[in-house]
């Protein structure tokens, strides 16, 4: 799904962005968190580099993507292929079928990149019912995206950051998808030059890591809400990774539009290969042991939700009625 721009005047920068560049650690040259350091509109100056880098702050943290990519020869390149307005392979893409195997997604809409090195990003999604959400739900994913270059040890590198909303949304069948809108996410991807280990020159180590903060006072069901949520970016990062492969060998064989394999698998792999995935039972896979006491564990926390939350007698009237 190709990337769609927003007018300008429909993309100046929110209070919610403005508000997320507080509590995310910013060590920047700019004179207060709440004013974006300008820059160029495509990253083609390097008059603008900033001077240090932006680091995790106080959520939640996990590492989601570390690799290499040889096929890029600089973080600028990098840039131009996946991150600018008219990258080969977008972060909208990356959200699309079929590279997205972990939600149905519609109506995506990606800005373009504004003079102060944001933009925003908006789709509705369509979770698999799980045992916390039984009924079928529709969300609105909003991002709010921000990139620097940097000059580190005199070599360039480059930071893309994507924060990550959930909001209810009107068009969704049964009304309110319990505690989508209960944390956000924020996606901190740094590239670096490295040597390259297929032929002389450099390439390209990315580094995604992933930070959780819940939105107020964290729920009593929080351990699996960060659990999940954690997987689910993981494999969304996974589906970014497989879409990059397939568009740099777009002309050496490998077929544009087929999820591929990546050749260099995240720290995360093996973990998520194996995780206790709540959508595969709701798909009818084979549910392990260990799903199965953590399905179990879900569905009791629904049943306390449900009683506290005064509608089980209602239920019943239903069901009776």
């Amino acid at each position: 799904m190709p990337g769609v721009g927003y007018s300008r005047s429909c993309c100046e920068p929110s209070d919610a962005f403005n508000h997320w560049l507080i509590p995310f650690d910013w060590s920047t040259d700019a004179p207060s968190p709440k004013k974006p350091q300008a820059g160029a509109q495509q990253a083609q100056s390097s008059s603008s580099k900033v001077k240090q880098l932006w680091r995790q702050g106080q959520g939640n943290v996990e590492t989601l993507l570390h690799t290499v990519l040889d096929e890029v020869s600089s973080p600028q390149e990098f840039f131009d292929r996946f991150i600018g307005d008219t990258a080969d392979f977008t972060i909208l893409d990356m959200d699309s079928k079929p590279w997205n195997t972990h939600v149905d997604t519609s109506d995506g809409v990606l800005g373009k990149w504004r003079e102060d090195c944001t933009r925003e990003m908006e789709f509705l999604a369509y979770p698999v019912p799980v045992a916390f959400a039984p009924m079928n739900y529709v969300i609105r994913i909003e991002q709010s995206h921000r990139y620097q270059f940097v000059i580190e040890q005199g070599v360039e590198v480059l930071q893309f950051v994507s924060f990550i909303l959930v909001k209810q949304s009107d068009k969704s069948p049964s009304g309110a998808c319990p505690y989508a809108d209960s944390f956000s996410m924020t996606q901190l991807w740094t590239i670096r030059p490295v040597a390259n280990s297929q032929k002389s020159g450099t390439a390209c180590e990315v580094h995604i890591i992933g930070e959780m903060n819940f939105v107020g006072r964290a729920p009593f069901v929080a351990p699996f809400i960060r659990r999940q949520a954690f997987q689910d970016h993981q494999e969304a990062i996974q589906g970014w990774l497989n879409g990059a492969y397939a568009t740099l060998h777009g002309q050496s064989g490998i077929q544009v539009g087929t999820p591929q394999q990546s050749k260099k698998k995240s720290p995360q792999s093996s973990a998520r290969d194996a995780r206790n995935s709540f959508f595969a039972a709701a798909r009818g896979k084979k549910i392990r042991m260990a799903n199965a006491r953590a399905l179990l564990i879900a569905f009791l926390l629904y049943v306390l939700t449900v009683l506290a939350s005064g509608s089980f007698p209602k239920i019943l009237d239903a069901a009776q009625s």
